[in-house]
């Protein structure tokens, strides 16, 4: 019944702390249009198909969550179970492995992947970048490390750098998925 409570809790927390706004939308039509072209792609690339489905597959996730803001769930339901558990207030150490383990995660990956992302590369260079710099700015923005938060949300133009980042990693990412499209 606690962890009902907790759910009910975040969601009216999300729901009245997150109004649905035009640029929610506009931001989720730039994760939908290169998701919409990857998914796209993929149904008709041969030995490509998989990396065209996963990176259109992870641009729709990214749209529904620019939309409702699913991350912002999740971390309120984190802390509210820390908080429950007594750990909120050694939160600081576990973010900073957090973060350690998600960069290890990704030099692993990429490891792995280097034989695939050579032939890939010169064709799926921008929208991996893309897509791995929109999944990082999402994850070091739901961890929220104070030090990063007070970067990411200084406001330059009226728009916090976190926006200005997320803008210019739809833009690339676009570029490439349209480059991608184009071409198939």
């Amino acid at each position: 019944m606690m962890q009902m409570d907790v759910v009910s809790q975040a969601l009216d927390v999300w729901f009245f702390s997150h109004p649905f706004q035009w640029k929610d939308v506009v931001m989720a039509l730039g994760y939908g249009l290169p998701a919409f072209m990857m998914l796209s792609v993929g149904w008709s690339a041969g030995e490509k198909k998989r990396a065209c489905l996963f990176m259109g597959g992870v641009l729709a996730l990214m749209s529904l969550n620019a939309v409702f803001q699913i991350n912002e769930i999740l971390l309120y339901l984190a802390r509210s179970i820390a908080r429950d558990s007594g750990q909120y207030g050694a939160r600081r150490s576990l973010q900073f492995d957090v973060i350690l383990v998600g960069v290890a995660i990704v030099l692993v990956l990429l490891a792995r992947l280097r034989h695939s992302l050579r032939y890939l590369w010169a064709d799926y260079g921008a929208v991996v970048l893309g897509t791995m710099a929109l999944v990082g700015l999402t994850f070091l923005q739901s961890i929220s490390f104070h030090d990063v938060d007070a970067i990411l949300y200084i406001r330059i133009a009226g728009v916090s750098v976190h926006k200005w980042l997320e803008a210019a990693g739809i833009c690339f990412t676009l570029w490439g998925a349209w480059r991608v499209y184009r071409n198939n």
